[in-house]
């Protein structure tokens, strides 16, 4: 008998950006074009719950901090508004709405330590395993 495994996303908002942190080259300046026009993209943050059938739940990634509005460095707030988040998007709530509670996580993978990623360690800081 197979094993298996179950993966639900989780809507945590979204974030706007320029767009050169996404496409190599966009906005870049060029003899032709020394002044590109900026342009800005609004961008989901996902993080996803997976159910492994002995480990059990395991989430990737955590999203921005809940208070990033007040609690990350103005420079990042500039540049990374957290433009879409409501209390659906709270990491809580977005574990509630697939089936799970925070204490409910067994262990933490984190893609890469960018505010948009680790920002909700804070809130797992229960789980032993990362």
């Amino acid at each position: 008998m197979a094993v298996k495994s179950k993966v639900s996303l989780l809507d945590l908002g979204r974030i706007d950006s320029d767009d050169g942190f996404f496409v190599r080259g966009s906005n870049a300046a060029i003899q032709s074009n020394p002044t590109p026009t900026v342009e800005r993209r609004r961008v989901a943050v996902v993080a996803a719950v997976i159910e492994h059938p002995t480990a059990g739940p395991i989430l990737f990634d955590t999203g921005c901090a809940q208070e990033a509005a007040t609690n990350w460095p103005a420079p990042a707030w500039e540049a990374f508004p957290v433009n879409v988040y409501q209390d659906k998007h709270h990491l809580d709530n977005a574990l509630a709405a697939v089936g799970y509670g925070i204490d409910d996580i067994q262990a933490v993978v984190i893609g890469h330590l960018h505010l948009d990623h680790a920002g909700g360690l804070g809130r797992v800081s229960h789980v032993e395993r990362a």
